[in-house]
């Protein structure tokens, strides 16, 4: 019998109650100082992640905070030097992480899916997988992904929008080198149903449906959360409730989190997502 005790505490933030499934992961960026929230003292983890959001966090927990600064070159023509994720976006073409899009664009404002999630985030951690499944071009980072034992179990499909507490999640995994959690694998995300594998991996889920009745009440005028856009069209509404609302200057980017340290995205050679994988 699957037996469900409460998770430890992590008050770090006020929308991360015990039953917060991404807590541990959410503590460790915060007590490495990689992010501090927003200013209501929330971390939203169960919203979308975008790209602008995704290579804030993954450059500021690998990147020292000297080179982040000193990286001033225009690194995509829909990246402005002078935003705040351009430092960032700047270390991560630099360093090879990302290569953007056939004409030249970033998509800042774009949500970033577990697909291409893992590449960049392999990519930038230097992690190779021992096999590849599969010859899709996600295959060698996911599996590389899934031997660290780094895909939540929340994750159960390849364009599955990441959510932040997902990406730090994996992060922490990563680099803390986390090997004792429920992880996803290769072969049961390519599972037409959802797969649970495990007491384990079925708490997960039930952490998951609980944080998301808990922040229903904890957060004030609570809306619907919005379907993602296609990587084809411009978010110029923020997205809803996905970003916050200060200081918005590209269309749908705005500086979602604090960040004291101060793949790729995968070159579509065809059509944009409607279909990303389908695409590959």
């Amino acid at each position: 019998m699957c037996m469900f005790p409460l998770a430890p505490v992590h008050a770090d933030f006020s929308d991360v109650p015990s039953t917060q499934f991404n807590a541990d992961a959410i503590s460790y960026l915060t007590t490495n100082q990689v992010v501090q929230g927003y200013s209501d003292s929330t971390y939203k983890p169960l919203n979308r992640i975008n790209r602008a959001e995704f290579i804030k966090i993954l450059v500021g927990a690998t990147t020292d905070a000297e080179t982040i600064q000193g990286c001033t070159k225009s690194s995509f023509k829909d990246v402005n030097p002078k935003e705040w994720f351009a430092p960032y976006v700047c270390v991560a073409k630099k360093n090879g992480w990302v290569s953007g899009y056939p004409d030249g664009t970033f998509r800042p404002a774009s949500f970033i899916n577990f697909a291409e999630s893992g590449k960049v985030v392999t990519n930038a951690l230097a992690i190779k997988a021992s096999t590849t499944p599969g010859p899709e071009w996600f295959a060698e980072p996911v599996e590389a992904m899934a031997e660290k034992k780094a895909i939540p179990s929340t994750v159960q499909f390849f364009d599955k929008d990441i959510t932040r507490g997902e990406m730090a999640e994996m992060v922490w995994r990563l680099k803390a080198d986390i090997t004792d959690k429920v992880s996803s694998t290769y072969e049961e995300i390519t599972q037409p149903l959802p797969h649970i594998q495990s007491c384990d991996a079925l708490k997960e889920k039930f952490d998951e449906y609980q944080s998301r009745v808990t922040n229903m009440y904890l957060m004030k005028d609570a809306e619907v959360m919005p379907m993602a856009p296609s990587l084809t069209e411009a978010t110029t509404s923020a997205a809803a409730d996905d970003f916050s609302q200060t200081n918005l200057q590209v269309a749908g980017v705005d500086e979602a989190d604090s960040i004291k340290n101060d793949g790729e995205f995968v070159n579509y050679p065809a059509a944009e997502t409607a279909g990303r994988l389908k695409s590959e």
